[in-house]
């Protein structure tokens, strides 16, 4: 967890990273990140629903973010990705996946709402360019606005 989180909060010090996660660039998610850390706001949900999970709305006082059991497994689909031409990638390690994840969860929280049932790759594909710096695609046949393509992530 540490190791995802210092990821993200090295990718968050790039204002493209900033702005895909906040949707502009004057948002802050570094600082939310570190006080959601030294607030211990992330608990473990036995739920295999998601890799991780965060409420809606989310309450900066009350809300925690949910790290489901995936998330520490390394696993292939939880760093994978497709490229522009539908071939499947994965990031470099779990820790970049996790921190994908931890990113993703933010993204929830600062864009308040929810991207298509069963479809994160309109949010992670955001996030991928902006934090990454890699241009992502859809699997084979789907778009940003698909629904149930069959992953987890929410």
């Amino acid at each position: 967890m540490d190791e995802a989180t210092g990821i993200a909060l090295n990718l968050l010090t790039n204002a493209d990273c900033r702005k895909a996660v906040t949707g502009n660039a004057k948002g802050d998610p570094s600082s939310l990140l570190g006080f959601l850390t030294d607030a211990e706001a992330f608990d473990f949900n036995e739920s295999n629903s998601a890799i991780a999970s965060t409420p809606n709305p989310f309450d900066i006082a009350t809300s925690n973010i949910s790290l489901h059991p995936d998330f520490f497994e390394a696993s292939p689909e939880s760093r994978q990705y497709f490229t522009p031409a539908g071939k499947v990638r994965q990031l470099g390690s779990g820790a970049q996946g996790r921190a994908l994840t931890i990113l993703h969860e933010l993204r929830h929280i600062y864009k308040n709402g929810n991207h298509p049932v069963g479809n994160r790759f309109p949010f992670d594909n955001e996030l991928l360019k902006g934090c990454f710096g890699i241009d992502a695609g859809y699997p084979k046949g789907f778009g940003p606005s698909s629904t149930n393509i069959g992953t987890r992530r929410q």
